[in-house]
């Protein structure tokens, strides 16, 4: 609801979520009076209420918790009036151009509140709900629920995390990369998920090989080290190539998968065209050949695979830094478990959303669009002005992609 980026690829997306048969809406309650602060609660109308805050808000917003992408929302309905909060809800848009309370808050949360395109009776319930929620009067369920935070190493050395509580999504990161590029997400998928996420072999915490190895065989060691049952649905996101694993595990593990998210992927198979990748790769093989490992370093941090932010900037050299072993490792021996992905993309069966930027690599973009074009249920969320490391540069859009299904 308030406060989150949203790309023009999800508005069919949006609307169909608004009118989601999974609570009972009354149409009449459009026409009721907006409630005010000491009027009695009407539960049938807070519940169906709190029923779409979880759906459509709940990624953004809690009550109690300023720590969310969003304004805390507690005692919202003593400082805004009801017709203010049904037109924040209702009309973000307008309300953002016209009003200066909402421009004040999208000064300070830096992300401007998504257009759920609610009708009149939904509004009313949400209303209904923050108006109870306000009262003491069964607002707790919005308070951030207890996380279980468990990690470890699997027998075959790759350290893993598992924290929050709900359905479960797994998260997969990207060569040179290691978990810590999911820090920005991992705590809102928490409040509402389960949330996997592990260091690629040779990567992070997890050991490197002398041998063979299966990028698909280790997230089912991690899966199982993890506690996850054989039958539990997974959303599987991956970036880059971490992208291109989630699609082979896949369609090679498809009665897992209940959905998958691909953010600026990178597939095994997919050749770039000439011009499609800046010629900058020079220094780093340059690098690797000279041996040096501060060289190496440097040249890959100047990867613009790697452009962020300067606040972002120590964070990020700092993680790429420490990634580089991959490099010592023998390429062959990191087996595919679907060696053509590309040319299987209509037997995968899970849903697909596709994230890129704008700003990515031509490469990626075009990879993007046949992901889009050749997956039989697959949709593309383009982040306008979005690189390479969504998950750090506009996380919001990410965690758009990975709950906006509710």
């Amino acid at each position: 609801m308030l406060l989150l980026r949203l790309s023009t690829g999800l508005a069919a997306l949006l609307a169909a979520a608004a009118c989601d048969p999974g609570v009972d809406i009354d149409p009449a309650w459009a026409d009721a009076p907006l409630p005010s602060p000491g009027d009695p609660v009407d539960d049938e109308v807070a519940d169906a209420g709190a029923w779409l805050f979880r759906r459509n808000c709940a990624a953004c917003h809690h009550i109690g918790d300023s720590s969310m992408l969003g304004p805390d929302l507690a005692g919202v309905t003593r400082r805004r009036s009801a017709p203010w909060i049904a037109a924040m809800i209702r009309n973000p848009d307008s309300m953002l151009v016209a009003d200066s309370i909402a421009q004040r808050l999208l000064a300070e949360y830096q992300v401007p509140m998504a257009n759920r395109r609610l009708d009149g009776a939904r509004v009313r319930a949400l209303l209904e709900f923050l108006h109870r929620a306000d009262a003491g009067e069964g607002g707790g369920a919005l308070q951030p629920a207890a996380t279980a935070d468990t990690s470890g190493v699997t027998p075959s050395g790759l350290a893993w995390r598992r924290s929050g509580r709900g359905p479960l999504v797994v998260l997969v990161h990207g060569t040179n990369l290691d978990r810590a590029v999911w820090s920005r997400l991992r705590p809102a998928l928490a409040r509402s998920r389960t949330v996997v996420e592990y260091d690629l072999r040779t990567h992070g915490g997890s050991s490197d090989t002398l041998g063979p190895w299966s990028e698909v065989g280790d997230l089912d060691d991690v899966l199982s080290a993890a506690g996850v049952a054989s039958d539990d649905p997974i959303t599987l996101v991956g970036l880059s190539a971490g992208a291109g694993i989630a699609l082979e595990f896949a369609l090679t593990r498809s009665s897992r998968v209940e959905r998958l998210v691909l953010v600026s992927p990178s597939v095994r198979g997919f050749a770039p065209r000439p011009g499609e990748v800046p010629d900058v790769f020079g220094g780093v093989r340059d690098a690797l050949e000279g041996g040096d490992s501060t060289a190496i370093g440097d040249a890959m941090v100047a990867l613009p695979t790697f452009e962020v932010g300067d606040a972002d900037r120590p964070d990020v050299d700092a993680m790429v830094r420490r990634n580089l072993r991959l490099f010592a490792i023998d390429p062959t021996w990191a087996i595919p478990a679907v060696p053509a992905p590309l040319e299987r993309l209509g037997e995968v069966a899970a849903p697909a959303i596709v994230v890129v930027g704008t700003l990515d690599f031509p490469a990626t973009r075009r990879l993007a669009d046949e992901l889009v074009a050749g997956l039989p249920s697959a949709r593309a969320q383009v982040v306008d002005g979005g690189r390479h490391l969504l998950p750090i540069t506009d996380h919001a859009a990410v965690l758009e992609a990975i709950l906006g299904s509710e």
